[in-house]
C-alpha cells in the first residue's frame, strides 16, 4: 500500500518487500526472505495452498505453505529464495507464485530473481576534509571462498563553478576519455536544492549521455566509455533565483589502474554464502583542493563478477 511505498522511498524498506502483486529480487546473494500480505475480499473464509513454479537455479519456499484467510481479513506470509549451486549468476530467471484456494479462487504472482556472486554497495560518498582517511564498505556474498578486491583510482579533479540562467544551455568543460579509461563520471551539484538543473555529455555534435531528473543535482556514469573528448553542458530547467542557478561540476576520466593513493584491507576477504562481509577502503596523500573518484571491483574465487563499488572523496 501507500505506507509501504513511502517507507521504500525513505530507505526503510527494500524494494523487494514493497507489498506488490509481483515479486522482484535483484542481487540475490545466496538467500533472501521476501514478505507479503494478502487480503481476502470475498464474503467467506478460504484456505490457500502455495506453490512456486519456474525459477531455474533458484529454490523458493513459501512459509507457511498452507494458510486460511477469514473474510475481509489479512494474512502474512514469506517466500524464502536460495540460489542453488550452478545457478546462472548475473542472469534473471522467472517464475510464478500460485495461491490456490479450496473454494476455487486462484491467485498468481509473477516472480523474477537475479542470483549474483556478490551484492555490494553501488556508491560510497565520503565528505572528507583531510588528505588521508578510511571508510568501511559492506556487502553480502553469494558464494563461499575468497573475494578478491581491486581498487582503481583514486583520480583527482578540480571542481568547476558556474552560474546558469533559467532555460539556458551552458558549456562547462571538456573531459578527455582515452581507451585506457575504466569509468567516466560527470557530477553536477546545485548550490540551491530548489533549482532544477540537467546535465549533458556530448562528443562533437552528438549527445551521448543525459541526466535530466526533477532534482537539483545530476550525475552521469559511463563504464568503459567510448574514447573521445566529452563536452559537458548544463541546462537551467528551473532557477529559483532571478540571478540564475549556481552549481559545481566535477568530471573524472579514471584510468584502469591504481594510482598509489587507494588501498583496501583485508584482501582477499574470506566470505560465506548468504552472509555479510566488510572491508576497509583507505586513501592517502590527497590534494585537499580536489575531489577524488575511483572504484573497487570484485572477483569471486578468481572469476570477475562485474560488480563495482564507486567511491567519491570530497
Amino acid at each position: 500500500g501507500p505506507a509501504d511505498y513511502l517507507s521504500f522511498l525513505n530507505g526503510e524498506v527494500k524494494a523487494s518487500n514493497v507489498n506488490q502483486a509481483s515479486i522482484a529480487v535483484g542481487d540475490l546473494a545466496g538467500k533472501e526472505k521476501v514478505k507479503r500480505v494478502v487480503t481476502n475480499v470475498s464474503d467467506e473464509g478460504e484456505t490457500y495452498t502455495a506453490i512456486v513454479r519456474g525459477l531455474e537455479g533458484v529454490n523458493a519456499v513459501v512459509e507457511p505453505a498452507r494458510f486460511r484467510v477469514a473474510s475481509t481479513r489479512v494474512h502474512k506470509f514469506a517466500v524464502n529464495f536460495t540460489a542453488q549451486d550452478g545457478a546462472d549468476l548475473g542472469k534473471w530467471t522467472s517464475g510464478t507464485l500460485v495461491l490456490r484456494g479450496n473454494k476455487g479462487h486462484v491467485v498468481r504472482s509473477p516472480i523474477v530473481v537475479e542470483p549474483v556472486a556478490v551484492a555490494v554497495e553501488d556508491e560510497v560518498l565520503v565528505p572528507a576534509n583531510t588528505t588521508s582517511g578510511e571508510t568501511r564498505i559492506s556487502g553480502k556474498a553469494g558464494f563461499t571462498g575468497a573475494l578478491d578486491l581491486r581498487p582503481v583510482g583514486l583520480d583527482g579533479a578540480t571542481p568547476t563553478k558556474g552560474t546558469v540562467q533559467q532555460e539556458e544551455f551552458q558549456y562547462i568543460e571538456t573531459v578527455k576519455v582515452t581507451d585506457r579509461t575504466a569509468v567516466a563520471r560527470f557530477d553536477l551539484n546545485a548550490e540551491n536544492d530548489l533549482d532544477d538543473l540537467d546535465l549533458y555529455a556530448a562528443i562533437g555534435n552528438t549527445i551521448v549521455a543525459v541526466s535530466a531528473t526533477g532534482a537539483a543535482d545530476e550525475q552521469i556514469t559511463l563504464k568503459n566509455p567510448q574514447p573521445g573528448n566529452y563536452d559537458i553542458y548544463v541546462f537551467g530547467f528551473a532557477a529559483n533565483d532571478s540571478d540564475g542557478a549556481n552549481y559545481i561540476h566535477t568530471g573524472w576520466a579514471v584510468p584502469n589502474r591504481n594510482k598509489g593513493n587507494f588501498s583496501v584491507r583485508p584482501n582477499p576477504v574470506q566470505v560465506t554464502v548468504g552472509e555479510r562481509f566488510h572491508y576497509t577502503a583507505r586513501w592517502t596523500n590527497l590534494d585537499i583542493n580536489k575531489r577524488y573518484f575511483g572504484y573497487v571491483s570484485y572477483k569471486a574465487n578468481g572469476n570477475r563478477t562485474g560488480e563495482r563499488t564507486y567511491l567519491t572523496v570530497n
